[in-house]
């Protein structure tokens, strides 16, 4: 008797990309387990280990580190998640899991050097009517983000965790710098 998830990883996801990814969720048993509700929790933290300058951890500097912990619900902004009774799927895009990016605009036509400019930490999170002058991309390569999924059935209930990988891309920022301000033909 048993619940088994199709795929427990998703990686390969681009952030500020579209996915769909679909996890089918089967049963076995004679006769077989039925499935009552598929609930997918995205309050799960995301922990990235970095050292004392802000860097991400590598083998090279283990000997003092602290983490820093990210609410998944700024991490997932952008990404859906459906379920029936049989499957689990995962679509959007991930538009606020690099939390360090500096994103810095200033109302259009004004200065600033007369006013204070917006900071934020994602593209999505820039105010309309607003003209970008600085954006300096979050340096880490890859952010993880874990979702608890619990399967009720009729015999109990089976709880398992769905690891997301995004990956960056250093053409991210270019990308969208060049979407926002279309070179002048």
């Amino acid at each position: 008797m048993a619940i088994i998830l199709s795929t427990n990883t998703l990686s390969n996801v681009v952030r500020n990309t579209n996915f769909t990814e679909t996890v089918n969720v089967t049963v076995d048993g004679t006769p077989p387990e039925v499935i009552s509700s598929i609930e997918v929790s995205s309050d799960v933290s995301i922990i990235n280990i970095m050292t004392e300058d802000g860097d991400t951890i590598t083998a090279e500097n283990t000997n003092s580190f602290t983490t820093e912990t990210v609410p998944a619900s700024n991490a997932t902004d952008g990404v859906s998640i459906s379920t029936t009774n049989s499957s689990i799927t995962f679509s959007g895009s991930y538009e606020s899991a690099f939390d360090a990016d500096v994103i810095k605009s200033i109302p259009n036509g004004e200065s600033d050097l007369i006013t204070t400019p917006t900071v934020s930490s994602s593209f999505a999170n820039v105010p309309a009517g607003h003209f970008i002058f600085s954006a300096i991309q979050d340096n880490r390569a890859t952010i993880t983000v874990y979702y608890e999924v619990t399967i009720v059935y009729n015999t109990g209930t089976h709880t398992d965790t769905i690891i997301h990988t995004i990956d960056t891309d250093i053409t991210t920022f270019a990308n969208k710098l060049a979407e926002l301000y279309p070179p002048e033909e």
